[in-house]
């Protein structure tokens, strides 16, 4: 073969394999090791260990724990979800008596009393814990308890733990049918039963064995189990920390480092050298292994035996290097937690009103979407079976006293859960721009109230009650007033230099 026909040869090979996935590529110094396991194979390897870590971050580590915090303060908030039933009348208009009533009973069943069978738990408490399993141990378990025996409503939940499900317990039953991680699914993948470990609370802690005959089968349609699921076929869910773990464990032990760095630096005053062999032994006193140990108080000089020489040792702790350090390291964790990182790590130090607000906005979006998983995969199903037993139980009433009829399931079956939204960053600017874009036809009253968590038709209400007492006892509000915007040297912020002045008429 003629040289330069080789020579093409080689072009073409180099330009071949240059068409591939950069990404895909192996070199010296970029040697990246991937797995081959399947998604449930890998969940299966990693769950346990995983949950575990979370959970240790979650009593130990400051940051996993403020993190805890801003999750169901954000997500949940102190309050729960506030239901607001749509239900229509057969003419399209809301019904409101029978709205008020089934909100009524439902925030009676949330007491703790009703809401759980271990009585230990509102329905807002439910909230706080199902939230907190979801992002430490990446999945929640509940059983939903059904029956005339057990209590007005004939629905209470018994709140399990991941752990009660056997992830070890894997089976072919053939004809589609699967065992994975201790879930039966069908052809298609849908879960048809859990089974769940036979254990009391004091049994809890012993060894599992794995034995099939300490599992309990309960029906899917009895189990409220939800995660964030990020493949198709995944079966179960791991902890949202797994990507944060090891960072967060690092900024532990360089804390923890460095403050011992800090202690002993504080701790040690220098060493005593001999610069000669001949000359007085030291006379002082002497720890147990020989090293001798000098006294210092203020306004003295020390005397050194001859041939000795004090040389300082001075250790540079804190270092210089740890607040950046620790910066560089929050801003990792805090991004793959979806936090911000000043509100997570306490530092306020470098914002000004546009980053802040910033910041503020893209946490609440990730916030919402949590709210959003938590509807789907918790409020609406306990909601709907909940409204199912106690149409049958006969606790929900029509204005005239009488049940309302089972077939009616449909019609009523219409929740809205409302959740906690935000204070405004700049409450002035912020109600001036809903203000305006209300006037100007590029927003609504009932949407710009939802932003704050109120609901139209509650504030409607309220708004007019407020109105009659104030007229009543002969007093009125000025609610007329016009917003404009005025140019400020005043603002110490570069890229917001506006202020609002509301002139009242």
């Amino acid at each position: 073969m003629k040289y330069i026909e080789r020579f093409k040869i080689g072009i073409k090979t180099i330009l071949g394999l240059n068409r591939g996935y950069a990404a895909a590529k192996r070199t010296r110094v970029f040697n990246w090791g991937t797995g081959f396991a399947s998604v449930n194979k890998a969940v299966r390897l990693g769950i346990k260990v995983v949950r575990e870590r979370a959970r240790e971050l979650y009593k130990n580590n400051s940051y996993a724990k403020g993190y805890r915090n801003i999750d169901r303060v954000n997500v949940v908030g102190p309050h729960g979800f506030l239901l607001q039933n749509k239900a229509k009348t057969t003419t399209g208009e809301l019904d409101e008596d029978i709205n008020t009533e089934i909100e009524e009973k439902f925030v009676e069943w949330s007491k703790k009393e009703f809401c759980t069978m271990s009585g230990t738990m509102s329905f807002v408490r439910v909230q706080w814990l199902v939230e907190e399993q979801l992002k430490r141990d990446g999945e929640i378990l509940i059983r939903k308890i059904k029956g005339r025996g057990v209590n007005k409503f004939g629905f209470s939940l018994e709140i399990l733990e991941p752990d009660d499900l056997d992830h070890e317990y894997n089976k072919d039953l053939g004809d589609g049918r699967v065992i994975i991680m201790g879930i039966e699914f069908d052809e298609w993948k849908k879960p048809q039963a859990y089974y769940i470990k036979k254990r009391s609370l004091l049994s809890e802690d012993e060894y599992w064995n794995h034995d099939e005959r300490d599992l309990i089968k309960i029906p899917a349609s009895d189990i409220i189990h939800g995660f964030d699921t990020s493949h198709p076929k995944q079966a179960r869910g791991v902890s949202e920390l797994s990507a944060a773990i090891m960072d967060l464990k690092n900024v532990d032990g360089w804390e923890e480092s460095s403050l011992i760095n800090a202690r002993w630096a504080a701790l040690n005053m220098g060493f005593l050298v001999k610069k000669r062999i001949e000359g007085e032994e030291f006379a002082g006193e002497s720890e147990e292994g020989g090293n001798p140990v000098v006294e210092f108080e203020d306004g003295t000089i020390q005397e050194l035996p001859y041939g000795t020489e004090f040389q300082d040792y001075k250790r540079q702790y804190p270092h210089e290097q740890h607040e950046p350090f620790l910066r560089a390291m929050g801003r990792k964790i805090a991004t793959g937690l979806g936090v911000d990182y000043n509100t997570l790590f306490n530092d306020l130090s470098s914002v000004n009103y546009s980053s802040m607000r910033s910041g503020k906005l893209s946490s609440q979006d990730i916030f919402m979407l949590s709210q959003k998983l938590l509807t789907e995969i918790l409020l609406e199903p306990v909601y709907e079976e909940w409204l199912r037993w106690s149409l049958l139980m006969g606790v929900i009433r029509k204005a005239d006293g009488r049940p309302l009829s089972y077939g009616e399931l449909d019609r009523v079956n219409k929740p809205h859960f409302q959740p906690r939204r935000w204070a405004w960053v700049d409450p002035l600017k912020d109600v001036a721009a809903a203000s305006m874009a209300i006037d100007k036809g590029l927003s609504t009253i009932t949407y710009e109230l939802a932003k704050q968590g109120i609901d139209f038709n509650d504030f409607v209400k309220i708004r007019k009650r407020e109105l009659e007492i104030l007229k009543q006892n002969g007093l009125t509000v000025n609610t007329s007033g016009n917003i404009e915007l005025i140019e400020s040297a005043d603002d110490d912020d570069d890229e917001n230099k506006k202020l609002l002045k509301i002139k009242m008429s």
